[in-house]
């Protein structure tokens, strides 16, 4: 165990930017904390390394509380927003500034500062000032600064957010094998689902200062517990229903309409006949067609005209209005390549295993 939160608060007079936070970091991993604007990620973030002083709460390192404990006493590497590097300092002396400050010898400096030019390919780059990289190169810099006085923990506060999508991709696959081959635990804040999926080993969906569910990639995205969560990480087609009845493990869903569909039930969270819920399906697992679909327990249909279809390169996004509301179709690869013509009608189907609900509390 690495870093533990318990019911971590900060209140700036009446606004609760964090109410009751409560999650574990285990050591080694790549934890992402995922939220909008002013869901108190950074807030987070910060009161881990020092920066904030929470109202209450408690956050502990390895047994050993950093309430109180200065930001730099606490052997923590943050990765600012803006990398805040030092812009009279040479990229080699801004990666041993750190070392500097805790008095290791010049021998042990210089070794380590090579060590991390060679882990982020920036060898040649040593003599040049911040001003004279690109903004990626600057990202590297900052990551070795805060990697080369061995922290257990490393803080990103949305370290590719500066830069354009080609380099944030290319950064985000080095940033994943810095994190392995160094075995550092990370932590980091986006706001950027993409981001969060393909880097992370843990997320904790962050909305208004609550921790909306935290888990692996695949059950964040496959299995959200609450309306926010499957809204906020991916696009979902929601459908408001009630649960008729359940047999051998698939819920049996009336439609307002009149229809019905089905989902299986996650036997760690029953439903049962009578109880409201909200069926969320992820686009990419609607096929829509033109030749009419028969619905039944192993496959869930709805009827309607398409509304728009929009390009994205890879992938073709359709909107359908349907009698359950706008539901969207993701297609991907051959699939993207189908041209349908706006107004005309199509069926849209799924299997009844690529849904999940939702409680109707937690939606």
């Amino acid at each position: 165990m690495s870093l533990v939160v318990r019911k971590l608060s900060k209140r700036y007079g009446v606004v609760k930017a964090l109410d009751d936070v409560d999650m574990v970091i285990e050591k080694g991993s790549f934890t992402t904390l995922l939220g909008p604007s002013g869901s108190g990620k950074s807030t987070l973030l910060m009161c881990m390394a020092g920066f904030i002083e929470p109202t209450s709460g408690e956050i502990e390192l390895n047994g050993r509380s950093l309430v109180g404990v200065l930001p730099e006493k606490r052997g923590l590497g943050v990765v600012f927003q803006g990398y805040a590097l030092f812009p009279t300092m040479t990229v080699a002396r801004n990666i041993a500034f750190p070392l500097r400050m805790r008095g290791w010898s010049a021998a042990d400096i210089d070794r380590a500062v090579r060590r991390m030019l060679q882990l982020v390919q920036l060898e040649s780059f040593a003599g040049r000032k911040p001003a004279e990289l690109s903004g990626g190169q600057q990202q590297r810099v900052a990551l070795a600064r805060a990697l080369s006085f061995n922290p257990e923990i490393v803080l990103l506060d949305e370290p590719l957010s500066a830069l354009d999508r080609a380099l944030r991709e290319s950064l985000r696959a080095e940033l994943k094998e810095i994190h392995r081959s160094t075995g550092t635990t990370f932590v980091m804040v986006t706001h950027d689902q993409e981001e969060a999926l393909s880097l992370s080993q843990k997320i904790v969906v962050l909305n208004g200062g609550r921790v909306e569910q935290q888990g692996d990639p695949v059950d964040i995205y496959l299995r959200p517990r609450t309306l926010f969560a499957s809204r906020f990480v991916g696009m979902a087609n929601l459908f408001e229903v009630t649960v008729s009845a359940v047999e051998d493990g698939v819920a049996v869903c009336a439609l307002p309409d009149g229809g019905r569909l089905f989902a299986p039930v996650d036997p760690g969270r029953p439903f049962c006949a009578g109880d409201k819920a909200v069926l969320c399906v992820r686009p990419e697992s609607v096929e829509a067609g033109e030749s009419p679909a028969a619905p039944g327990a192993a496959v869930n249909v709805q009827r309607g005209r398409l509304v728009s279809d929009c390009f994205e390169g890879f992938d073709r996004i359709l909107e359908v209005d349907t009698a359950a509301g706008l539901q969207k179709v993701r297609l991907r690869a051959a699939g993207a390549q189908r041209r349908f013509d706006v107004g005309q009608p199509l069926t849209l189907s799924w299997p009844a295993s690529a849904g999940h609900l939702i409680a109707a509390q937690a939606a």
